[in-house]
Formats: C-alpha cells, sequence, structure tokens
C-alpha cells in the first residue's frame, strides 16, 4: 500500500509540473486591469463624476484636441442641468449659457460617444431642462421668434443624439 501511495504520489507530481507552465502562461498582448479601458470612456466617466482635476489631467496626458474637450466637458455641464436644486439656483442668463455650451459640446461629442444610455441621458436632460419649458412657453404665449431660435439648436441635437443612440444600438 505504501508502494502504491508513492507512486500515486509521484504520478501526481510528476503531472502537476509537466502542465504548471500551460497554467502559468498568460497573454501579454492584451493589456489588462485598467490599461484595458478605452481612454474616451474614462474621460467620460471622469466627467459624469465631476472630477474635473482629473479629467483636466486626463487631457494633457493624452494630448486631446479642444473640441474633443469641450465635448467630453459638455457632460460635466450636463450634471448641472439634470440636478433640479442647482438648476433653479441659477439665474436664467446663467442658464442659458451652460445650455448653449452643453449644446455645442454634445453636438461635438456626440460622434465619439458609443454608449446609447448615455446618448439617451443626454437627450433627456437637454429635454426636460430645455425643450419643454419652451415649448410649453410657445403653446401657452403663442409665436416668440427669440424663443424659437434659442430653441433651434436645443433640438437639433437632441435629434441627432437620438440618431447616434440608434445607431450604436
Amino acid at each position: 500500500m505504501k508502494n502504491f501511495t508513492r507512486k500515486s504520489l509521484l504520478a501526481s507530481w510528476m503531472i502537476a509540473a509537466a502542465t504548471a507552465p500551460l497554467f502559468a502562461q498568460q497573454n501579454t498582448t492584451a493589456p489588462q486591469g485598467l490599461d484595458a479601458l478605452d481612454e474616451k470612456r474614462v474621460m467620460a466617466e471622469l466627467a459624469n463624476r465631476g472630477l474635473d482635476t482629473l479629467l483636466k489631467r486626463e487631457f494633457e496626458v493624452q494630448k486631446v484636441p479642444a473640441a474633443q474637450q469641450m465635448g467630453i466637458s459638455a457632460l460635466a455641464d450636463i450634471r448641472q442641468l439634470s440636478d433640479p436644486v442647482a438648476f433653479a439656483k441659477l439665474d436664467p442668463k446663467d442658464r442659458q449659457r451652460i445650455l448653449n455650451e452643453t449644446v455645442r459640446g454634445v453636438a461635438a461629442a456626440l460622434p465619439v460617444l458609443n454608449d446609447p444610455k448615455l446618448i439617451l441621458q443626454l437627450a433627456n436632460t437637454l429635454v426636460s431642462s430645455s425643450v419643454d419649458p419652451d415649448v410649453n412657453s410657445l403653446e401657452y404665449w403663442g409665436e416668440n421668434p427669440r424663443t424659437q431660435e434659442r430653441l433651434k439648436p436645443v433640438i437639433e441635437t437632441v435629434l441627432k443624439g437620438s440618431f447616434f443612440g440608434l445607431r450604436t444600438t
């Protein structure tokens, strides 16, 4: 019995020694961990979470063009528009300024965004913070060229975003 145990132990050890290199080999060509993340997705997440300092550093490190920086920074502006408490504290001029910056940034960022949920969130926020109030005002008070002009770029961006959202799904 002792001899059988020694032989089976020796056989098990030899099998383990022979197969160990197979398990030890890893695919080192594909990045792993944080290196596997797409830089655009990292920047979008930093903007979403309001980590502006880290976002600016990421722009510097990745040498992101100004147009793309504006688009990604629009995600941070969307946060302000979607927060009802912060949005209510803004005066009308600041609201319109933030809305204009956001619309320009979102329009610039749409071609590089590939997350349909994020695109839908952006569109819903633009609709609830700008389109709905302005359309309600137009319905109640009648046509107003100033309101229509203010509303036009927002609606175009929302429609464009809907197209990109459908394209990426």
